[in-house]
């Protein structure tokens, strides 16, 4: 079995994410570390969540921050992206203008 540095996963989760969403930070009360992560994420929308990261994948354990692992979680997502597609309405707008500035900004150095 792989072994996982779930802090740095949700690291770099964070890092890849963090245009997309309100507020986004790695949970208070980590429960294993070995395991998995939780993270707290807050969408332009204004709401809260506590995602799971683990050999899952992505999953919302409870819509408040700092939540225990204690909830089943009904639907797993395999990406970061997939979950925001998901949960926030304003995702594929930003991520959108994200990539259009990229495009943008990559043409205006190749004139």
């Amino acid at each position: 079995m792989l072994d996982i540095k779930w802090d740095e996963e949700a690291a770099g989760v964070i890092s890849d994410i963090k245009l997309f969403v309100k507020d986004v930070n790695v949970c208070q009360n980590q429960p294993n570390i070995d395991q998995m992560v939780l993270i707290n994420l807050e969408t332009f929308e204004n709401e809260k969540f506590c995602i799971k990261l683990c050999a899952n994948g992505f999953g919302v354990l409870d819509k408040r921050f700092n939540a225990e692992d204690s909830h089943d979680i009904e639907k797993w997502y395999e990406t970061p992206y997939a979950l925001l597609a998901a949960i926030s309405d304003s995702y594929f707008e930003r991520f959108n203008q994200s990539l259009a500035n990229r495009l943008k900004m990559i043409e205006n150095q190749s004139l």
